[in-house]
């Protein structure tokens, strides 16, 4: 575990996004400095080489030590100090109580010279960080703080998962790891869930003793989705998305064609809880997007979907509920001048999902009329239910500050073109349902980690469509990742999906087709499916990017492996 907390805190000397910054660790305030630094620096357990080095960047890039300490990076004792009453970085670590290599005399060891003056730790002999501690970054500085409560019991307590879990809500670190203390630690693997259901973590990791998590892991390509999300509460103040890897930049500058949004309504929403606050809007426009975010949520908010099979760590992904636990609701404010329509499809995406006992209403005492709008969608009894509905703002403000609630949103912020530009109107639905809820990745550090799949499987924590919008959108295409305990995409899988005799179309004007794979052809546009889930696409042009990567892409049917025939259909079902 040491070994691990290094490798985290040292990557690229600290100048990695996802360098680990703090650790729990139950009794580390029995161990002696000299000890705690021993482990730190000294080799894994069972090694012989000198686990730490200093060298300069060029040199950690040719011999591959991404966790080396960095010549070029400056010593504390020479460092900038944040405040001016201490005369270097150093002087000001000390002050707070934090050791440095090198002040201790037994500090004789070559990873000790080496680390001299360039690594500061701190003990907290605390069960849980306080929910106002605040821990500097210190950026390109080997900088730790560890907060240990008294036993491995202590820590699985009831109280500190709740006080855990609250610094970390505020504190939004990137990546939280929990390492078991055996391969098979059924206790630590719960414990691992009730603290993950509790946060909104984009990046979480369980690994043990064997193979430990690193806070510095993240593989896009596999599932493992990434992103630094501020506390949601205070989300407008840095960013008007939820940024996450792998996504289409351009995307975010996006908007739904106002005709495309009137022709949804063709096809009304179903009877079923968010219906009636669609059928209250007024704007078509609201109302066609309401209807949009129906169609996206039954199609992405299914539960878990599994990486792909054969990735080095076992992945689940997709979206979540807000935080499960006291400090998981969501205000949603309407204030004086607020409209309906603004509010409305923050609403519906609540009351689609089974996320919608976490929702709050609160309406100004002078908007009476959003508050009969809504207590004619939704009956008296939400509203009573879902927070004292005559609050001025000040009121409101004090509120939030008592309570800390997860998330605030105010109608305001959605009122078409406020937080994505004066040309932007309803913004795409994945964007805006990242501003609601969670997104992600949980994974385990094994390949193929049945109980780590069972535990987290069956947590209440994914988000998950009615039952209702979910049988009235029925998804129209098939999914790598797949549903819950759903198969990833295997041959047997692939081989479901079967061959298609459709006759190719020509191909589209200025193309070359110098392969193609004859028994997987484009379907003709008779058979084609409207496109789901984001703008329309011109036919034509859907049609000449799947030729294009399929004949790139794909050899000659008669000797491609059947997963990669499968996958062309994947891929047309898909576009």
């Amino acid at each position: 575990f040491a070994a691990a907390a290094r490798d985290s805190a040292f990557i690229e000397n600290s100048g990695q996004c996802t360098a680990l910054r703090h650790v729990v660790a139950p009794g580390a305030q029995a161990l002696a400095p000299a000890d705690l630094e021993r482990r730190l620096l000294g080799p894994a357990k069972g090694g012989t080489d000198e686990a730490v080095s200093a060298m300069a960047s060029v040199d950690a890039l040719e011999t591959a030590q991404f966790a080396a300490l960095l010549s070029e990076a400056p010593e504390l004792s020479a460092g900038k100090p944040a405040s001016p009453r201490f005369a270097s970085a150093a002087d000001e670590l000390r002050a707070a109580g934090y050791s440095i290599v090198g002040d201790a005399a037994s500090a004789t060891s070559l990873a000790a010279r080496d680390a001299r003056d360039r690594v500061a730790w701190r003990v907290h002999d605390l069960a849980a960080p306080r929910r106002d501690a605040v821990f500097d970054e210190h950026w390109r500085r080997v900088v730790l703080d560890l907060t240990a409560p008294k036993s491995r019991a202590a820590l699985m307590d009831e109280a500190t998962i709740r006080d855990l879990a609250a610094w970390i809500l505020d504190a939004q670190p990137i990546s939280v790891v929990v390492n078991k203390a055996s391969v098979d630690d059924p206790e630590a693997l719960l414990f691992a869930r009730r603290l993950w259901e509790r946060t909104a973590q984009v990046v979480f990791g369980v690994g043990d003793v064997a193979r430990p998590a690193l806070t510095a892991q993240a593989r896009p390509q596999d599932g493992e989705i990434f992103g630094e999300v501020p506390p949601r509460a205070r989300l407008d103040a840095h960013t008007a998305a939820v940024v996450a890897v792998p996504s289409s930049t351009p995307s975010y500058a996006t908007a739904y064609a106002d005709d495309y949004l009137r022709s949804l309504l063709a096809s009304p929403a179903p009877p079923g809880p968010a219906t009636p606050v669609i059928d209250a809007c007024d704007d078509d426009l609201a109302k066609g997007y309401c209807l949009e975010l129906l169609r996206y949520l039954a199609d992405a908010a299914v539960g878990p979907r599994r990486a792909v099979q054969g990735a080095p760590r076992d992945v689940l992904w997709g979206l979540q509920r807000p935080p499960l636990g006291p400090n998981g609701a969501t205000w949603l404010r309407l204030s004086a001048n607020d409209a309906f329509d603004d509010a409305a499809p923050a609403i519906v995406a609540f009351l689609a999902t089974n996320a919608a006992s976490q929702l709050r209403v609160s309406v100004h005492p002078a908007n009476a009329a959003a508050a009969a709008r809504l207590a004619d969608a939704l009956g008296p009894a939400f509203l009573q239910d879902a927070l004292a509905t005559r609050r001025t703002d000040a009121q409101f403000a004090d509120d939030v500050a008592a309570a800390a609630p997860w998330n605030v949103l105010r109608a305001a912020d959605f009122r078409a073109g406020a937080a994505y530009g004066p040309d932007a109107r309803y913004s795409l639905a994945s964007h805006f349902v990242a501003r609601l809820f969670p997104i992600g990745h949980v994974k385990s550090t094994r390949s193929d980690d049945l109980a780590f799949r069972h535990v987290f499987e069956a947590s209440p924590k994914w988000l998950r469509a009615t039952a209702t919008y979910s049988a009235a959108y029925p998804a129209d295409r098939p999914s790598l990742g797949g549903a819950p305990c759903r198969a990833a995409a295997t041959d047997a899988g692939l081989r479901a999906l079967g061959p298609e005799k459709t006759a190719p179309p020509p191909p589209p004007r200025g193309t070359v087709p110098s392969r193609r794979c004859r028994d997987h052809a484009w379907p003709s546009a008779a058979a084609r499916s409207p496109p789901r889930g984001d703008l329309p696409i011109r036919a034509d042009v859907r049609a000449a990017t799947t030729w294009c990567l399929l004949r790139h892409h794909l050899p000659d049917n008669a000797n491609a492996p059947l997963s990669l025939r499968g996958a062309c259909c994947m891929l047309r079902a898909s576009l």
